[in-house]
């Protein structure tokens, strides 16, 4: 379950306050739905012709009009009322401005700060930002109550007004994994040759990378020289005192983005922590700024499986929170902005409106593919204005918990990054954990661990596993378990009693160790609810993770493993696709340090080209891992994509590729094209355009889906030469 309810009561501005009686927190099961409960957005424009010609406090008079006629019309009872984009409208009344104004005036400072001139034409007014608004409703369960307002659209007709867009209020989550103990190199510098790009670019202090995350420990000693005054938007209205994690701040937005989680910090480390300080760890864009953006908030939460309610500790967001968050740094001058969190659904609307506000200041934005290892999009990653990045180990395998498929944009190293942790008495210090068998077997996992967990020595534990089922009173006369746990790991399944009813007990019987796998996908993060006298080290690994265990140990129960869990306050090394989108993000902030003028779109074509293929690495994912993975050594050496801005022998950049059935093709000079062929490995020409074209100044799409599979080789004619690039078409 999530923490679902914000604050109430609000007050738009000092001429229009809706005094509303505050809430209870309400709790929400993990398995009810991804939105929050009681709270619905809509954007909607009055039907007369003052659709944008409102400025300064008229706005607040007719939101407070609109939400009376809305109660009229569906007769439902909205017991507060806010607008999702708070600031602007703030912005609107302060400086007695209508919305027009107030996006012009955000262009002209985002063109201003690097000096480039965006291609595509006036920016989008119809979105209507200052008509959007976040209604709380008496309703719980709002997902029927959005399809029937949605099927009654016309109704607000009657009242002056039209509807343009309904939602719940999403929820999101953060893309990460557990953490692994042995890694003590950053193992992905090397092998995307970042001292290569180093040596020509080490980031510009005028680049503000934007991190919209769980905030970021202030004094943190690899990242303070790069922080810039930040914010937190997190605002809840209450909070029960069991779900309550110590140091968490739950209430109020303010200027303190502290970070109490682990996430956000670990973020900004791959993005941007220094680097030839003599400490630590090196971002991949050590001297570029970082804008710390806190719009998650963790707590621990009950979730229900098999009849028992466990309680677990998760990270979440909601979609107002997130779309405050991107407008707040378009405001503040953000040029690159991370989303290493996501979710299923493509309709949160409130922050897809944000996008397209980035979208027209230019911003280029990176999104984490999610780690469901899974083929289904995830959300903003596959939105096609964000940069969607899949995650790969150090073999350049696909990751495992990765999801991946055609609408992934390109893929970067995710597993075991070593990157920057808070530090602090009231955060947990817990880094690393790993999980091996003892003997040499292809087997490595990155178990969780629980809070109140005790800590392994130095180096870890070694020692035989025993399986003792759910650990329940009655499995102990159960002949298939052995309870004889003296000096060994408990191996434990989730479910029917609590974790700490689980440990306690095998620890009676002598258990040095646990591990608790899971009884639905995935893993989870769990508590022992109390501090432990004496405590083992317990931890969680997935069901997946689990049930192999548990086979190598039915067929071996002399198996023994190692369990590794240590303290390494300041660092840690991490999974998860979050930590592979800010190694993108990291060197977005490279090339517009080296050519500021670049738009969202020549970055994004640039990074799709400065990659390695690592197809053969993953036979079973061709096409849906990018155009390979992130390769830095390319970006400044003759030749590659940022050297060839100025040239006139650019090839052609074709993307996604692999490709299955259309592939956009763009190229970085304006010399004219004056015919477009593809040929196949015979030299036959399978496709041929000969409408003379200037490809910098938009992307073209092609269609290949009567083509085979296969490779082929795609060129560009003009007077400067051929201009060539070699494309596959795999299977969808």
């Amino acid at each position: 379950m999530r923490i679902c309810v914000k604050k109430i009561g609000w007050v738009f501005v000092v001429v229009w306050i809706i005094v509303i009686p505050k809430s209870e927190a309400q709790i929400r099961s993990k398995a009810s739905g991804h939105y929050e409960p009681h709270q619905i957005i809509i954007s909607y424009e009055p039907l007369s012709g003052t659709r944008q010609s409102l400025e300064g406090s008229a706005i607040l008079r007719e939101h407070e009009e609109f939400v009376s006629a809305f109660q009229q019309q569906y007769r439902v009872a909205v017991r507060h009322a806010e607008p999702v984009f708070q600031a602007m409208v703030d912005k609107m009344v302060a400086q007695r401005i209508s919305e027009p104004e107030l996006l012009q005036e955000y262009r002209e400072r985002s063109e201003s700060r690097r000096g480039y001139s965006f291609t595509g034409g006036t920016p989008s007014y119809e979105i209507q930002f200052c008509r959007t608004l976040c209604l709380w409703v008496e309703t719980k369960d709002v997902g029927p109550l959005v399809k029937q307002i949605e099927e009654n659209a016309t109704l607000l007709g009657n009242v002056g007004y039209k509807l343009t867009s309904i939602s719940a209020n999403e929820v999101y989550r953060l893309n990460e994994e557990p953490n692994d103990p042995w890694f003590s190199q950053q193992y992905a510098h090397t092998l995307t040759g970042a001292s290569a790009a180093w040596d020509k670019q080490l980031g510009s202090e005028d680049i503000v990378i934007g991190v919209i995350d769980t905030g970021i420990d202030p004094n943190h000693e690899d990242l303070v020289d790069n922080l810039l005054p930040g914010r937190d938007f997190v605002n809840l209205s209450s909070v029960e005192p069991w779900q309550r994690v110590e140091g968490e701040d739950y209430f109020g937005e303010d200027d303190d983005p502290s970070d109490t989680d682990g996430h956000g910090t670990a973020v900004s480390g791959v993005v941007a922590a220094k680097n030839n300080n003599g400490i630590g760890v090196a971002g991949v864009c050590p001297n570029c700024k970082i804008l710390p953006i806190r719009a998650f908030f963790q707590a621990f939460l009950e979730d229900e499986i098999d009849g028992r309610t466990d309680t677990i500790l998760e990270s979440t967001s909601d979609d107002v929170f997130l779309a405050r968050s991107v407008t707040w740094a378009i405001d503040q001058g953000a040029d690159i902005l991370n989303f290493s969190f996501g979710g299923e659904s493509p309709n949160g609307r409130s922050l897809v409106q944000a996008i397209r506000l980035a979208v027209d200041n230019g911003i280029v934005m990176i999104g984490a593919a999610g780690n469901e290892d899974s083929e289904a999009p995830q959300y903003p990653a596959a939105n096609e204005s964000v940069i969607s990045v899949a995650s790969t180990n150090a073999n350049d395998q696909r990751s495992s918990f990765s999801s991946y498929g055609t609408w992934v944009d390109v893929s970067a190293p995710g597993s075991q990054i070593l990157t920057t942790w808070p530090v602090g008495e009231d955060f947990s210090t817990v880094s690393f954990a790993q999980l091996d068998y003892v003997e040499d077997r292809a087997f490595t996992f990155n178990p969780l661990p629980l809070t109140f967990s005790g800590f392994t020595r130095q180096g870890g534990l070694a020692t035989r596993l025993e399986f003792v089922g759910l650990g329940r009173a009655e499995d102990i006369s159960n002949p298939a378990y052995n309870w004889d746990l003296e000096g060994k790991i408990a191996l434990l399944r989730r479910g029917e009693i609590t974790f700490k009813e689980k440990v306690d007990r095998v620890k009676s019987f002598g258990a040095v160790g646990a591990i608790i796998f899971n009884n639905v996908a995935g893993n989870f993060g769990g508590t022992l609810q109390e501090a432990q006298e004496n405590p083992i080290p317990v931890v969680s690994i997935s069901q997946n993770e689990g049930e192999s265990l548990l086979e190598e140990w039915q067929a071996d129960q002399s198996l023994e493993v190692s369990l590794n869990l240590e303290e390494l306050p300041g660092y840690t090394s991490i999974d998860g696709t979050s930590f592979a989108a800010p190694y993108v993000a990291g060197m977005a902030g490279l090339i517009l340090s080296e050519k500021p003028t670049l738009d969202p779109i020549e970055v994004k074509n640039i990074i799709l080209a400065s990659v390695d293929n690592i197809d053969a690495q993953n036979p079973n994912f061709f096409g849906k891992l990018g155009t390979g993975r992130v390769n830095l050594s390319t970006l400044f050496a003759d030749g590659g994509p940022l050297f060839r801005v100025e040239t006139e022998e650019d090839q052609l950049l074709a993307f996604p590729n692999p490709v299955q059935d259309v592939f956009r093709v763009s190229q970085l000079s304006e010399a004219e094209i004056t015919r477009l062929r593809i040929v196949n490995n015979l030299g036959q020409e399978v496709y041929r355009m000969e409408d003379p074209v200037v490809l910098q100044q938009f992307t073209m799409t092609i269609d290949i889906s009567h083509l085979p599979n296969g490779h082929y080789i795609l060129l560009g004619d003009s007077p400067s030469g051929n201009k060539f690039q070699r494309i596959v078409k795999a299977s969808p």
